[in-house]
């Protein structure tokens, strides 16, 4: 799943005015630098890719497996957590 989200901090290299964000997000450049966890119903989910959303100025993109064993309901929280700080609960509604 594809999570958008603010307050990543930096990512490995900073973006310059006209630069191509799509080829280098291909090459991890714009990464965050910071470790990512993501928590879903309270199990670990792999987290694929973290940082800078191409066509978007300062917004972030986690792209997260779903891991099994996850509960079904439609308030399932997530939690993100970066550098050690987690987030406060989000829901999601799992199949």
């Amino acid at each position: 799943m594809c999570v958008v989200l603010l307050g990543l901090r930096r990512s490995l290299h900073n973006l310059r005015r006209g630069d191509c964000l799509f080829v280098r997000l291909l090459h991890g450049y714009y990464s965050a630098v910071n470790p990512v966890t993501v928590t879903i119903g309270g199990v670990d989910a792999a987290v694929l890719f973290a940082g800078l959303a191409p066509g978007f100025a300062g917004l972030y993109q986690l792209n997260v497996v779903v891991p099994g064993g996850v509960s079904a309901g439609d308030a399932v929280p997530v939690v993100v957590s970066v550098a050690g700080q987690a987030s406060p609960p989000v829901t999601l509604a799992v199949q």
